[in-house]
């Protein structure tokens, strides 16, 4: 039922909205989906099991980036990050949009790899890397590395992890993501690196509050 669901809705957007038909979207919206019901029957079934909308602090040594990557047809792909301390404070945030068209898992990878090659030119130490896209993330965490695009990334990834103290890799809902969403699609699109570190998009500060209105 998911399946033909997530058909239907591309469908839709083929017909109406002139996107480019792709079979992997489908299966990548039908997983959201299901995450998404998984949380809701949790929840019903013990509340005190799923918390919607409770971003998780870092440990007080350590800082946590959130990565996201959005690509749209005829125009290019982006990508989000967003640095966090224990208390929830955004230490930096930052868009990268570029004129070129990836497979959406290889830009979720290479959404890490950005985040990475950031926090050590800011010279931090320790850290967590969370994304909502979970092959990328299970990935990273069995260290799999195997010789196609994507896998030359991973190699990147997990070379460039040896120059911190310590690195780990967090899977999350794309619901608890929404922050990381919200840098790579920041308008208006141009192409290129925006970086803030005091003075944030206006949509971006009512999202990393409610993210912490649960913890």
């Amino acid at each position: 039922m998911v399946g033909c669901w997530a058909l239907w809705e591309r469908r839709n957007k083929v017909l109406f909205e002139e996107e480019v038909w792709r079979a992997d979207m489908v299966v990548q919206r039908a997983r959201e989906v299901l995450w998404e019901m998984s949380d809701v029957v949790g929840a019903m079934a013990d509340p005190g099991a799923c918390v919607v909308g409770g971003w998780v602090r870092p440990e007080r040594d350590k800082v946590k980036i959130n990565v996201d990557a959005g690509v749209k047809e005829g125009v290019g792909t982006s990508w989000g990050i967003v640095c966090r301390d224990a208390d929830g404070r955004m230490i930096w945030g930052e868009t990268i949009q570029a004129r070129v068209l990836l497979h959406p898992t290889l830009a979720e990878a290479v959404a890490i790899l950005y985040g990475l090659q950031e926090a050590e030119s800011r010279g931090i130490r320790r850290l967590i890397v969370e994304g909502d896209c979970e092959v990328v993330i299970e990935d990273l965490k069995k260290r799999r590395t195997r010789r196609n695009d994507i896998f030359l990334i991973y190699y990147d990834i997990l070379n460039l992890c040896r120059r911190f103290d310590d690195v780990s890799f967090s899977f999350v809902r794309r619901g608890l993501n929404k922050v990381a969403h919200e840098f790579a699609h920041v308008l208006p699109w141009e192409e290129g690196r925006r970086r803030w570190e005091s003075f944030f998009p206006p949509s971006i500060a009512p999202l990393a509050d409610a993210d912490l209105s649960n913890t």
